[in-house]
């Protein structure tokens, strides 16, 4: 007798071929479109704000560039959050190997072959799902794609959204014009350092292997949806939040650690930098300083749940700062040689910026 569903898997599989292979990255676009308007707002750029950025993006721009000697390029354009969202996933879509979005079928669905094509074919696309909904929530409070320390290869604009940087001045109680400054820096900082150089090569290749360890969460889904379906539970199909919910990705693999210890010296040194930078024009900034140490701005779920993607895990010891505050005093040689394709501290360096900088300083590179 037939399943009462092989006509509903068969439409499925049939539609799903036609999007094509990247059929999970379609998902993922439209998921993240839709968390970010859905509320409807942010639809323009405040011109009050966007004036304010116009007035310092150049100021700035030339600013960065005396700090890493030469290459920082301006300017910064004002996005809204849906201009978030489609810079992000231009940035990111390098980022994740195809290889990672294709589960394997647990052993007991072998001889199975509609449960078989269709966990095949499901899992790509609940990935989807998972990345659509990070990126969607990331763009909600985040200034620009700065706030994660990942290579920016895309070729994009230096952006910010300044509707979440307005609202961190707010909460912070700072005016605006020098958190408008601290944003544009860490952006402009982050797209000299990762866009198109050797250390964004050399973190791509920790991020491919990483990434993968993150995502083999896949296997826990993709036994909740074996159980489901081998139930005749027909509901995960409908309601894919609930079959993720509440999957732990379990403990960081070595290359998750190790890609992890680079993030922090590279988001300590990119907000370092930036505070700088927005010193040299408005004095001491300690309210931002205080914030982007303290456990609040690193334990945002936005940011959590975008980081968890690449297998970072988003904490900043006090030997990172120190790495960060040493890059910083040493200024545009220290800031050029992490830029190499050597320049990415070892494990061991994390903790020990004199032996980083003795190698990096020694290196045939330099």
């Amino acid at each position: 007798m037939s399943s009462p569903f092989d006509g509903m898997f068969e439409d499925i599989f049939r539609l799903v071929g036609q999007q094509g292979p990247d059929a999970w990255w379609q998902t993922a676009q439209q998921l993240a479109m839709n968390v970010a308007t859905s509320d409807g707002g942010d639809v323009n750029v405040n011109p009050l704000l966007r004036q304010r950025l116009d007035d310092v993006s150049e100021l700035v721009s030339r600013r960065v560039d005396e700090l890493v000697g030469g290459g920082a390029a301006g300017p910064v354009t004002a996005v809204t959050r849906a201009q978030l969202v489609t810079d992000t996933l231009a940035e990111w879509h390098p980022l994740i190997s195809p290889d990672a979005v294709t589960p394997d079928v647990p052993a007991e669905l072998a001889g199975n072959e509609l449960l078989s094509r269709l966990l095949a074919t499901m899992g790509p696309l609940f990935l989807g799902f998972q990345v659509g909904s990070a990126i969607g929530h990331f763009s909600a409070d985040a200034a620009s794609g700065a706030e994660l320390p990942l290579p920016r290869l895309a070729e994009g604009r230096a952006h910010l959204h300044l509707a979440a940087v307005a609202r961190l001045a707010s909460e912070l109680t700072l005016p605006v014009d020098s958190v408008i400054i601290f944003a544009a820096a860490r952006e402009l900082l982050s797209r000299w350092l990762l866009a198109d150089t050797g250390l964004s090569l050399s973190v791509t290749a920790l991020l491919a292997d990483a990434t993968r360890d993150a995502l083999a969460v896949q296997g826990d889904l993709m036994g909740r949806l074996t159980d489901s379906l081998q139930g005749g539970d027909m509901s995960a199909l409908s309601n894919p939040e609930e079959l993720l919910a509440g999957i732990d990705a379990g403990e960081p693999t070595a290359a998750m650690h190790r890609v992890s210890d680079v993030a922090e010296i590279l988001y300590a040194t990119l907000i370092e930098g930036a505070l700088q930078v927005t010193e040299s024009f408005v004095g001491p900034v300690n309210a931002l300083r205080d914030y982007f140490r303290s456990p609040e701005s690193l334990n945002r779920s936005s940011l959590g749940g975008a980081a968890g993607i690449f297998g970072l895990s988003m904490n900043v010891s006090e030997a990172g700062w120190t790495f960060a505050e040493v890059v910083r005093d040493l200024g545009a040689d220290a800031f050029v040689a992490l830029r190499r394709v050597d320049g990415a501290p070892l494990s061991s360096e994390c903790r020990d910026v004199a032996a980083w900088w003795q190698r990096v300083s020694n290196s045939p590179l330099a």
